[in-house]
């Protein structure tokens, strides 16, 4: 976990140009070392928030490891309460721990990614530790071709 919240940081960073190799739709591709990852911002954020920091969602890939499937609402979430992520008809919990959200298995990582990559859209709804609510609309726009080059990078 302290790895995501390593690549959140770089997401953030000025330095996140020199590691940006692609852009796909509304998804950016980047390589960092021997680890690939792809992420994305929200198209549309609705809630009752006063204040937060960037919400985003992000796939990571590493040679010899299972792909993972996380978002983050920019907010501490709510302890013990799920996270909500909607693809077309399909929906999925997640787990959360602080900002971030992820699948609570890489089964579940797997079914996630194969909706992303025949929906058109993706909605997450979170609670953060203070009761107030987002929810986060995100495109799938350029995903299938994005997490083919995240694969192709990082071969």
């Amino acid at each position: 976990m302290k790895k995501l919240l390593f690549i959140f940081a770089l997401i953030s960073s000025p330095a996140m140009a020199q590691n940006l190799d692609s852009s796909h739709g509304d998804w950016n591709v980047y390589k960092n070392g021997e680890e690939c990852y792809m992420a994305t911002l929200p198209i549309k954020e609705d809630g009752n928030f006063a204040k937060r920091g960037q919400a985003y969602a992000l796939i990571n890939f590493q040679k010899g490891r299972a792909d993972e499937v996380n978002v983050s609402s920019g907010y501490p979430y709510k302890r013990n309460a799920d996270v909500e992520l909607k693809i077309k008809g399909s929906k999925f919990k997640l787990f959360s721990e602080g900002e971030t959200a992820w699948a609570k298995n890489a089964k579940d990582d797997k079914k996630i990614l194969s909706a992303m990559k025949i929906g058109d859209e993706m909605v997450v709804k979170g609670v953060s530790q203070k009761g107030t609510y987002s929810t986060d609309t995100y495109s799938l726009k350029g995903i299938s071709d994005a997490y083919k080059r995240m694969k192709e990078l990082c071969k």
